[in-house]
């Protein structure tokens, strides 16, 4: 059992290495409205991919089972949908309660990537919201590599999905192309590879064919601040980096939360390492070396060879 919940503040999030500071208050400042969405009680679960599952099906091995904070877990009045139409649900009541036109942020970590990829294609597909009203942000994202028998996601073939892949990686790609073939702006920010891209367990291909397609910009962090053996505190560095980012004005280029949408149209395609500041949680000290061309460079967008229809994914 987890037996704590993420807030804005980053020392209570990651309490060995994180900072104590109020990562909200530079996007309150600037004039947004920020919340978090709470699945942890469905994605509390031993076995990762159960948890994975949930997204995409309410009908998966773990179904849609809770843990309360005693361990125990519970499945009497849980929803019946998966957590993707939860969670899109929940932001179309606040879409419906908000003025006609605002722009939203959504940015998931880990497993909260795939997430907000498919509660943001749920969320476009009703017409409740347009894409290009949306920036959605990737944070250490992490997909499970579909192993037969081990973890052969299997509840994907409940209905079929034609020409999309059977594995939730490609189900993701998918959903992203859409996503930003239709107007949507991805940014991506990696701080734990050794978590998220390690090929036993993970499958980062999402991330590579959206930077090669010039669909995203990717910024790799280096927080050396938690140490070499410490993959936890270094795989929670990219969602509080990165919110703390926005607190930071935009230096060479390098995409950040402050960066302005014009900028990070143009910053599509392109790869910072960071190279500077690595010992430091402070982005002020950052600095970056761009290892990949972006479009202000002249890349050509690159054709999608993912189906442009809207793919049927959700499992009910």
């Amino acid at each position: 059992v987890q037996g704590y919940r993420e807030t804005f503040n980053w020392l209570h999030n990651e309490p060995r290495h994180g900072c104590d500071i109020d990562l909200a208050a530079a996007w309150l400042e600037k004039g947004w409205n920020v919340a978090v969405f709470y699945w942890d009680m469905f994605s509390d679960e031993q076995w990762l991919p159960d948890a994975e599952a949930k997204i995409w099906t309410s009908s998966g091995r773990a179904r849609m089972r809770y843990r309360l904070a005693d361990g125990s877990l519970r499945e009497d009045n849980s929803p019946c949908a998966c957590v993707a139409q939860v969670l899109a649900r929940c932001l179309a009541d606040v879409l419906a309660q908000s003025k006609p036109g605002i722009r939203l942020r959504l940015a998931g970590h880990s497993l909260g990537s795939p997430l907000v990829i498919a509660a943001a294609f749920e969320l476009c597909s009703t017409g409740l919201v347009g894409p290009e009203r949306l920036r959605i942000s990737l944070l250490d994202p992490f997909w499970s590599r579909q192993v037969p028998i081990i973890n052969g996601q299997r509840y994907l073939a409940q209905r079929e999905v034609e020409n999309l892949g059977s594995c939730t990686a490609d189900l993701s790609l998918a959903c992203a192309s859409w996503l930003h073939d239709n107007g949507a702006l991805l940014e991506i920010y990696v701080s734990c590879p050794l978590m998220t891209e390690f090929p036993l367990l993970a499958d980062p291909s999402p991330v590579a064919m959206l930077v090669y397609q010039g669909k995203t910009s990717l910024v790799r962090y280096s927080p050396d601040f938690c140490p070499a053996w410490d993959l936890e505190a270094r795989h929670l560095a990219a969602p509080n980096l990165y919110l703390l980012s926005m607190s930071v004005p935009v230096s060479d280029g390098v995409p950040s939360a402050s960066m302005p949408d014009e900028d990070l149209i143009v910053a599509k395609g392109g790869t910072w390492a960071q190279v500077g500041g690595r010992d430091t949680a402070d982005p002020a000290k950052f600095s970056f070396f761009c290892v990949g061309a972006t479009l202000a460079h002249g890349v050509a967008d690159v054709k999608n060879d993912t189906e442009a229809a809207k793919p049927d994914v959700w499992r009910n």
